[in-house]
């Protein structure tokens, strides 16, 4: 595939397609990109900054709502995850802000393994009922077929490195196992009124 240009803000966040992530803008260079995607519907990326690492890796980002703008001339934004990308080069002086060379990713055309769906959502909705009280985030077997692994990953309390992990795997059955097996591990630990309270704080995402 042919490469192309992308604008990019490096965060400290793993952004999932399909996801949605509130973000807060005040940096005049961020206000910019941002705000030429607002008016433009255009993606910019979203690559995970941790330590001084950048990951090559990383998720193009559609802003979907402006939810509040303040008088210093920051705002807040809604803005939703759309496909994976591999990042080639990254240019600090070709825009105001930073610009990548990228490699989109193609969607994954294999088939699902029903089972192995089956059985993660069952420990996924195990969970979110236990953190999340209400039941909101249950996914009922009806909408199996449109469910992703990374909309199961999204409320499941993972660290950066597995969601960053998860972000690079091409393929959807291995995510699907990587999270039945963290599932497996994890839930246990939920006895633990500390940690109910860890997932359900850490969770940057929105619905």
């Amino acid at each position: 595939m042919s490469s192309t240009m992308l604008p990019l803000f490096p965060l400290g966040v793993v952004l999932f397609p399909g996801s949605a992530l509130p973000l807060h803008i005040f940096e005049e260079r961020y206000k910019l990109l941002v705000g030429q995607s607002s008016q433009t519907g255009a993606e910019f990326g979203v690559n995970l900054t941790e330590n001084g690492n950048l990951s090559e890796v990383g998720c193009t980002a559609r802003v979907r709502d402006v939810v509040r703008r303040f008088e210093d001339g920051s705002f807040d934004v809604i803005v939703d995850g759309i496909r994976r990308y591999d990042l080639l080069e990254f240019h600090k002086d070709r825009a105001p802000y930073y610009v990548g060379t990228v490699v989109f990713r193609e969607p994954s055309q294999e088939e699902r393994d029903r089972a192995l769906l089956s059985e993660t959502l069952a420990l996924y909705n195990k969970l979110v009922r236990v953190v999340y009280k209400d039941g909101r985030f249950v996914i009922d077997e009806e909408e199996a077929d449109q469910v992703h692994s990374y909309r199961i990953a999204q409320k499941v309390g993972l660290d950066l490195a597995t969601r960053q992990h998860l972000l690079e795997v091409d393929s959807e059955n291995e995510r699907l196992e990587l999270l039945r097996a963290y599932l497996k591990d994890f839930l246990p630990r939920l006895e633990n009124a500390a940690e109910v309270d860890k997932v359900a704080r850490n969770d940057g995402y929105v619905s």
